[in-house]
């Protein structure tokens, strides 16, 4: 996976934190090394770097811009399989996921997202 291959518009199909699912629609919109977080009338802007692993899951840094966690790092972890994105990732100054699951008790985010066409 390179960052080309996550640009573009990705509806939000499930989004979990903390073990409880997220209800409403969401998009994210990916450009370059940053994306936008479209939900309930807001829009967080974040950029991010891809760590490459060597394997199907990458790591994944977040830097957001204009949400609550602004100026925060946010640790995660990426996979893109065909046209499925999954996302999961850690609240600042938390560890960063090894798989794509959101305790219930947790900050931990997992969003799985399809592309638009």
């Amino acid at each position: 996976m390179d960052i080309g291959s996550l640009e573009g518009t990705w509806r939000i199909q499930k989004a979990i934190i903390g073990g409880k699912e997220l209800k409403g629609e969401a998009f994210l919109v990916f450009k370059a090394n940053k994306f936008e977080r479209l939900a309930q009338g807001d829009i967080w802007k974040r950029d991010f770097q891809l760590i490459p692993t060597g394997e199907d899951i990458q790591r994944l840094d977040i830097y957001p811009q204009t949400d609550p966690y602004r100026g925060e790092l946010l640790r995660g972890i990426i996979k893109l399989e065909g046209n499925i994105l999954s996302i999961c990732h850690s609240a600042p100054h938390e560890k960063r996921p090894l798989k794509f699951s959101s305790p219930t008790g947790t900050r931990t985010v997992v969003s799985i997202s399809i592309k638009e066409e």
